[in-house]
């Protein structure tokens, strides 16, 4: 059996999403972000999508039409791609076109043209990967090949689906069009962010919120409060209705709650606090209704952490922001004559590209070398991005850096400034908070509270 067969779609899912574009001609371009004409499996309705996209908005039966006669037949015994269809379906192509524009109607299939197609889509990839170890099966049988040779081949042929499934690039006038729509939402939004929301105003409008495909650094030195401002500004974002996927390779999962809750609630859950049970298990209550997913995940790689949060983009369709806490405690396997740096760099770029790869922004610990943290000899000198623990890769990589710092140790220890040493797409600059650590979060310091 040709093992593409095994991934035939309905034909409803390429119906359904063709009838539902020709009642609504304005989902058109936003269908081909997703899907592309060599997706469909019926040859018929390749060339209908084909003739779609030319037309754009000004696509009905009539101009798709009159575009099909002027493409030209598979079978050389007809004279056009109109008059191929008409003929293999015994009708005309109006006709045809209304009868999926009707069904579509009479479910009620419109508004949901977006998941048909990814259905389609998604089985598309499902026919290449299966033709891809098709041939990948083949060549392992060829005895006269080196294995370590079938293992290249295998991992070209992986690499050439995932090229596949994401060969459809944005013309310039989408581009043109999406980044206006943006621009528009800013101006709507009269300085709030339109990216993800930190939670603290000043830092929001130096960054404009996290981005799709953002590397964002926090650092600071050891028990500083890195960690709870993190999860103060993912918690945020889950209350906002984003996805968000929390990484934890110190802490396990009860240890993040307990912070969660705690910010939650406003409580202090402290073993050595007084107990507020009532008020903890609203806040305990609240935080799990959230769209937000803890993973404690000792001694990781990399790779570890991407597959965590692939999974999770699976399971949910969308993730939104990733917390990874924190840089150096990855393994980094380093090869032969790789230095650490080098190892910690290799991993700020796999982790810079997933970003991209996920349409997420990903928040990123990481720790700062011993001259910005307190000793015996002062207080801890102002963080520079040169204090980035171990890798200058950690500053080329990273979209926006972020260094949290204590000013006054001794004399003012809950006063805290948040330096933004780098922002590629806007300003640098501080943000002075209140470290409300038994509470496990953070405050502005000229209001004294978190705008939630």
């Amino acid at each position: 059996m040709d093992p593409t067969n095994l991934y035939r779609p309905s034909d409803e899912s390429e119906t359904q999403l063709i009838g539902a574009l020709l009642i609504e001609p304005a989902y058109i371009a936003q269908a081909t972000a997703l899907v592309k004409p060599s997706d469909f499996y019926l040859w018929e309705h390749t060339r209908i999508f084909e003739a779609i996209t030319r037309l754009g908005e000004l696509a009905d039966n009539l101009t798709v039409e009159q575009t099909l006669a002027k493409m030209p037949a598979a079978d050389d015994k007809y004279a056009n791609a109109a008059a191929e269809i008409a003929a293999s379906h015994g009708q005309s192509i109006d006709v045809y076109l209304t009868l999926m524009r009707a069904e579509s109607q009479l479910r009620g299939y419109v508004p949901n043209w977006e998941y048909h197609a990814r259905e389609v889509a998604d089985q598309a990839l499902r026919r290449r990967l299966l033709a891809y170890a098709n041939d990948v099966a083949s060549m392992a049988n060829d005895q006269q090949r080196p294995a370590a040779e079938m293992v290249g081949v295998a991992m070209a042929e992986l690499a050439k689906a995932a090229a596949d499934q994401h060969g459809g690039r944005r013309t310039m006038q989408e581009i043109a069009a999406a980044y206006w729509a943006e621009r528009e939402i800013e101006w709507a939004n009269k300085g709030k962010p339109t990216g993800i929301p930190s939670g603290l105003v000043d830092l929001d409008r130096m960054t404009n919120g996290w981005r799709p495909g953002q590397l964002v650094t926090v650092a600071g030195p050891t028990s500083s409060g890195k960690t709870t401002l993190m999860l103060q500004m993912a918690l945020h974002a889950a209350r906002q209705g984003r996805r968000v996927l929390v990484l934890t390779l110190e802490m396990v999962e009860e240890e993040i709650m307990r912070k969660l809750v705690a910010n939650q609630g406003r409580l202090d859950t402290s073993p050595t606090a007084t107990p507020n049970p009532d008020a903890e298990l609203i806040a305990n209550n609240a935080v799990a209704q959230l769209p937000i997913r803890v993973a404690y995940i000792p001694g990781p790689t990399v790779a570890d952490v991407v597959a965590e949060c692939h999974r999770e983009r699976a399971k949910h369709g969308r993730l939104d922001l990733v917390m990874v806490d924190h840089l150096q405690i990855m393994a980094t396997p380093q090869e032969r004559g790789q230095t650490r740096a080098a190892a910690l760099g290799a991993i700020t770029r796999e982790l810079k590209a997933q970003a991209g790869k996920l349409g997420a922004a990903i928040l990123m610990g990481s720790q700062i070398n011993r001259e910005g943290a307190a000793g015996a000899n002062g207080p801890a000198a102002v963080p520079q991005l040169a204090m980035l623990r171990e890798s200058g890769n950690i500053e080329e990589d990273s979209t926006m850096v972020l260094m949290l710092h204590n000013p006054e140790e001794k004399t003012a220890p809950a006063l805290r400034t948040l330096y933004v040493r780098k922002n590629r797409n806007g300003p640098t600059g501080k943000v002075d908070l209140i470290a409300k650590l038994a509470e496990s979060r953070f405050g502005l310091a000229d209001v004294d509270e978190v705008k939630l």
